[in-house]
C-alpha cells in the first residue's frame, strides 16, 4: 500500500503552528500526587501522561536561539527551517515528514503515558476512549488547516486484536462444538451421547483455559486462540471412540456396557495418549516460545481429554447413559438386494438380513 496525507494540513499557517504546539502544551493541572511522581494530569480531558516531546516547542526554542524568529512563523520559509532543526537535531527526525518538494507533510508529537503496558484489552478501551476525546476536543479548537490530528499507540492496535481474537475464538469454539455434535450423532445415531460427548468436549476446552490463563498465567494471543479452537476436535477423537464402544455394546445394563466399553478401548485411549504426550515433551525444549508454549498445550489438553473421557464420561455413561439396543441390532432396517452367482446365473434374494443367501 502506499500513505494517504492530509492534504489540508498546512504548517505554513501560523494558526496551524500554534494549534500543533498547543497539543502538547494546553494547561494541564497534575495532582498532588502526580506532582510528587513527575507527572502531568490534564484534568478537563482526565489523562495522565508522564512525558511529553514537543516537536514545536523544542523548534520554538531553537528559532529563538539560533535565528532570532519568532514562533509561529507565517509564509513557506517554516519549511526550511524546520529541515535545518531536523539536520542539527536528529533526535526529532521521526517527528516530522517532507514530501519530494521539501515541504512539511506531517508531523506528530510523541507522549509517555502511566498505562502498563501488559494490561488487557478490558482495561486498555478505557484509556483509549480518552485520548480519542482529548484529541477530538483539541481538533475542534484547531483551525482547518490542522484540524485532523488522530492519535495512535502500539498497545490501541494490540487491544483491538485482542478483542477480536477472543470473539472470533468463542465463535469458532462454538461452531465446532455444534460440528462435532452433529457429526457423533449422524454416526452414532444416538443424541443422548452426542450430548454427552460434546459436554464433555466443553469440560476439556474450560480446564485447558483455566490451565493457560489461570495457572500458566499466560495472556491472551494467536497460541491461546489456536489451542482453543484446534483441540476442541483434537479432544473429541479420545471420548468418541468410548462412545462407539458403549453404544455398540449388546449387555443389557448401562453399567454394564460402559465396563464393556472400557475393556475395549481403555488400553488403546490410554497407549495414544501415551505417545502424544511423548512426542509433545520434544516441543518443552524449543528455542522458540510459540513451540514450547504449544506443546504445553498438548501435553495439557491431552491429559485433561483422557481425564474427562475414563472418569467424567465413563460415569455419565454409568447412571445415564442410553440402554437402547445398538442400531446394528435394530430391526425395520430397508430391504437389502443380495445376488449370488450360480454358474454365471444371477439369483436376486431381497430381505432384512446382511448375510448372503442362494
Amino acid at each position: 500500500g502506499y500513505a494517504t496525507f492530509d492534504r489540508s494540513f498546512d504548517i505554513a499557517d501560523s494558526d496551524a503552528q500554534l494549534a500543533v504546539k498547543q497539543m502538547c502544551e494546553r494547561p494541564c493541572a497534575p495532582s498532588e500526587k502526580g506532582r510528587q511522581a513527575g507527572e502531568r494530569r490534564c484534568t478537563s480531558d482526565d489523562i495522565t501522561f508522564r512525558s511529553v516531546q514537543c516537536f514545536p516547542a523544542s523548534l520554538e526554542a531553537w528559532l529563538r536561539s539560533q535565528h532570532n524568529l519568532p514562533y509561529p512563523l507565517p509564509g513557506d520559509s517554516i519549511h526550511s527551517y524546520i529541515k535545518e532543526f531536523i539536520g542539527e537535531s536528529k533526535q526529532f527526525e521521526q517527528y516530522v515528514g517532507f514530501d519530494s518538494d521539501q515541504k512539511v507533510r506531517w508531523m506528530r508529537v510523541r507522549f509517555t503515558t502511566n498505562i502498563d503496558n501488559r494490561v488487557g484489552a478490558a482495561e486498555v478501551e478505557p484509556h483509549r476512549l480518552r485520548w480519542n476525546k482529548f484529541v477530538v476536543d483539541r481538533n475542534s479548537l484547531a483551525p482547518e488547516s490542522a484540524n485532523n490530528a488522530f492519535h495512535t499507540s502500539a498497545l490501541w492496535v494490540r487491544a483491538e486484536t485482542e478483542v477480536r481474537i477472543k470473539g472470533s475464538t468463542i465463535l469458532g469454539a462454538s461452531i465446532s462444538c455444534l460440528v462435532a455434535l452433529v457429526s457423533v450423532f449422524v454416526f452414532i445415531r444416538n443424541i443422548l451421547i452426542a450430548f454427552y460427548v460434546v459436554l464433555n468436549v466443553i469440560c476439556v476446552v474450560l480446564t485447558l483455559a483455566f490451565f493457560m490463563f489461570v495457572i500458566c498465567g499466560w495472556t491472551f494471543g494467536a497460541v491461546e486462540a489456536v489451542g482453543i479452537i484446534v483441540f476442541v476436535g483434537f479432544s473429541v477423537d479420545y471420548v468418541v471412540h468410548l462412545a462407539e464402544a458403549y453404544n455398540q455394546s449388546t449387555k443389557s445394563s448401562r453399567k454394564e456396557r460402559a465396563q464393556e466399553a472400557l475393556g475395549q478401548v481403555a488400553v488403546a485411549l490410554l497407549s495414544a495418549g501415551s505417545t502424544t504426550f511423548l512426542a509433545a515433551l520434544l516441543l518443552l525444549v524449543a528455542d522458540i516460545q510459540v513451540f514450547v508454549r504449544f506443546g504445553y498445550v498438548i501435553i495439557a489438553s491431552t491429559m485433561f481429554s483422557l481425564m474427562y473421557t475414563l472418569v467424567m464420561f465413563s460415569a455419565l455413561l454409568m447412571v445415564a447413559g442410553p440402554t437402547n439396543p445398538p442400531p446394528s441390532l435394530q430391526g425395520g432396517g430397508a430391504p437389502v438386494t443380495v445376488s449370488a452367482y450360480i454358474w454365471g446365473a444371477p439369483v436376486e434374494e431381497t430381505g432384512t438380513g446382511t448375510g448372503m443367501g442362494s
